[in-house]
C-alpha cells in the first residue's frame, strides 16, 4: 500500500475508531460455506450475531469500530440507522480545511431506487472527479469490495455526515488540528492499491463505479 497522506495519518493519531477501522483494511469475506470470524464479530455489533459473512455487513463494521473504543453506536445492521446518529456536521466539501477536520466523520450514502438502504463508512478523503465536474469522496469502510478497505463514491450521494456524540470534530486551537492546518494544501488522500476504478457491487448497495 503507497503511504499514506500526512493529513490521514494525523487523523488516526487522533480519533480511535477510525484507527481501529484502518487496523482492520484486508479483512475479507470467504466465499462459499465458511465464514470469516473477524466479520462474523462486525455482525454481532449490528445485532446479527448468527448471520454468515456475505451478509451485508458495511453499518456492522462501523458499530464495531466505535464500539471497540468504547464509544455508543446504534446497533442496527442498516446503514441508515446512522443518518441521525450522533451530531450532525453540515457539510462543506469546497473548503479544504473542514474536510480535514472531518476525516473519520461517518458518512451515510444513499442508495438509487430505495431511500431505505444505503451504505455507510468513515471519511478518509475527498477529490475531484476524473473530468473534474464534480467531486467524490473516499471511506474507509465494511463491505467495500467485500472487505474492510477504501473505496470512492460520488459526492451527490451523501445524504448525512455525523460525528460520535462522545467526540465533537476538531475544533481550533487543539494540537491535532493546529497539525492540520500545518498540512492544509488540500491534497487528497493517495489511492491506496485496494481502490480500483473499476465497477463492481457492494452486498449493500447497487452497482456503483468507485
Amino acid at each position: 500500500m503507497p503511504a499514506l497522506s500526512p493529513e490521514f495519518k494525523a487523523a488516526l493519531e487522533t480519533w480511535p475508531w477510525l484507527k481501529a477501522a484502518y487496523y482492520e483494511i484486508g479483512q475479507k469475506e470467504i466465499p462459499g460455506s465458511r465464514n470469516n470470524p473477524r466479520i462474523v464479530e462486525y455482525l454481532k455489533a449490528g445485532g446479527m450475531p448468527h448471520e454468515p459473512d456475505e451478509t451485508p455487513w458495511c453499518a456492522s463494521f462501523v458499530g464495531w469500530c466505535l464500539a471497540s473504543v468504547s464509544l455508543k453506536h446504534t446497533g442496527k445492521p442498516n446503514a441508515r440507522s446512522y443518518s441521525d446518529f450522533g451530531l450532525e456536521v453540515p457539510p462543506r466539501w469546497s473548503d479544504p480545511l473542514w474536510v480535514l477536520r472531518q476525516l473519520g466523520a461517518i458518512v451515510v450514502l444513499s442508495r438509487t431506487g430505495d431511500p431505505s438502504f444505503g451504505h455507510v463508512g468513515f471519511l478518509a478523503g475527498v477529490q475531484p472527479t476524473e473530468d473534474d465536474t464534480s467531486w467524490e469522496v473516499i471511506l474507509l469502510g465494511g463491505n467495500q469490495h467485500d472487505s474492510v478497505s477504501f473505496a470512492h463514491f460520488p459526492i451527490e450521494r451523501v445524504v448525512a455526515v455525523r460525528w460520535p456524540e462522545d467526540f465533537r470534530s476538531a475544533a481550533p486551537g487543539t494540537s491535532a488540528i493546529d497539525k492540520l492546518k500545518v498540512l492544509a494544501s488540500a491534497a487528497p488522500l493517495p489511492d491506496p492499491e485496494v481502490v480500483k476504478r473499476e465497477t463492481v457491487a457492494l452486498d449493500d448497495d447497487q452497482v456503483v463505479t468507485v
